[in-house]
């Protein structure tokens, strides 16, 4: 019932029909002293005309309260607290989804080979939650075991697994035979930042990001054109810090090395006595053995183009489609399920089935500590589906 809804302004004080119902009671009091309309009491015509008045005032000073709210940061919410983040450039921490390894076995070796197809849906036999294989594997003729990469189909926390507990195949029957397990614990998944996690987190970054702190060095170095991200490090040699570039475009050009250069050593910028020596990020390559059923062959530069992409980060038309990727920041870990996901939007792929690094089965590639993956030799396997 509308009589029952409320609001609370800034101040605190709280607000609903009858407060604004008696407040131009009062008004028309204090306007009006003398006048011959004395009776406000309920079920009266003047009282009724106000009573209805007070619904769309209701709504207009609750909007005007949620725009109030929405332009402080110590009060905002929603997509307008992302807003504050993007500003401070500290995004909200997304639900991900839960990674681990789980092992596919037979009891004694069997003449045939005996393949799981990527998709194939198991279950955590303590929680109920659903996790798919990023791969097609199969146990050899005469081998008893196979390990395969897999994530949950829903992210959250809750998607988090202990070992031995993924233990059941969602289609018993499926599989006759074979046994699942994982060795071990299925981890990294974590729910959506909350507003007030999100709002204390950014208020702390606000607060920190004054002129000299770490996090206004890095913004600097952020906003030089050409730079994805920048970290400051421990520096050997008597600097104050070292500024680690890693660049869209992979190596760096003397150009950017030499603007972010001028950015760490132009005084206006820094505090009395600091000083930066800038250097170029250290790589990490990642080769690639990729296959993938598609509709029609088509050639592998629009796969390598859009691996590039995906780990350089920017814009391009890849395809005639126009893509878009954020790229991946110094330290930031990549994992088999975001390279398949980015392959499957080409409008040609059916299907990623496998993808491997070295000839080694892979959930997730970490870069180390002011490293950055780079994207190395891509082999890419086509086929084309019946």
């Amino acid at each position: 019932m509308f009589s029952d809804e409320k609001f609370y302004t800034i101040d605190g004080q709280v607000i609903d029909r009858s407060v604004l119902v008696q407040r131009m009671i009062d008004y028309f009091n204090n306007k009006y002293p003398d006048t011959n309309i004395t009776d406000f009491n309920e079920g009266s015509e003047i009282r009724n005309i106000l009573e209805a008045l007070a619904i769309p005032i209701y709504h207009l000073e609750a909007n005007d309260q949620l725009i109030l709210t929405a332009a402080f940061l110590a009060t905002s919410y929603g997509q307008y607290l992302d807003l504050f983040g993007e500003e401070l450039n500290t995004p909200r921490e997304q639900a991900n989804m839960a990674w681990g390894d789980v092992t596919f076995s037979i009891e004694e070796p069997v003449n045939y080979n005996i393949t799981i197809p990527v998709g194939t849906v198991l279950v955590s036999e303590v929680t109920g939650v659903f996790y798919e294989t990023n791969m097609t594997v199969e146990i050899p003729v005469g081998e008893t075991s196979i390990d395969c990469p897999c994530h949950s189909q829903v992210p959250g926390a809750g998607t988090n697994a202990d070992n031995n507990t993924v233990t059941l195949f969602r289609e018993p029957n499926s599989f006759p035979g074979v046994n699942v397990t994982n060795d071990e614990d299925f981890t990294g998944g974590t729910d959506m930042e909350s507003d007030y996690d999100y709002r204390s987190r950014l208020l702390a970054v606000k607060a920190q990001d004054h002129f000299g702190s770490r996090e206004y060095y890095t913004r600097i170095g952020n906003a030089v054109k050409g730079v994805h991200d920048v970290t400051i490090t421990s520096s050997t040699n008597g600097y104050t810090g070292k500024v680690l570039v890693n660049p869209y475009t992979k190596p760096a050009t003397t150009e950017i090395l030499g603007e972010v250069t001028s950015v760490y050593t132009n005084e206006d910028n820094l505090v009395y006595n600091h000083s930066f020596e800038v250097a170029e990020v250290e790589y990490k390559d990642a080769p690639l053995e990729i296959e993938v059923v598609v509709t029609d062959e088509v050639q592998d530069s629009i796969f390598t183009d859009l691996l590039s992409l995906f780990f350089n980060g920017g814009e391009a038309v890849i395809n005639n489609t126009p893509m878009n990727y954020p790229g991946l920041r110094i330290g930031q870990e990549m994992t088999n399920y975001m390279i398949m996901t980015a392959i499957e939007t080409l409008p040609f792929v059916v299907q990623v089935t496998k993808i491997t690094t070295g000839g080694n089965i892979f959930h997730k590639l970490t870069p180390g500590a002011d490293k950055v993956l780079k994207l190395g030799t891509v082999t890419i396997t086509q086929e084309v589906s019946e």
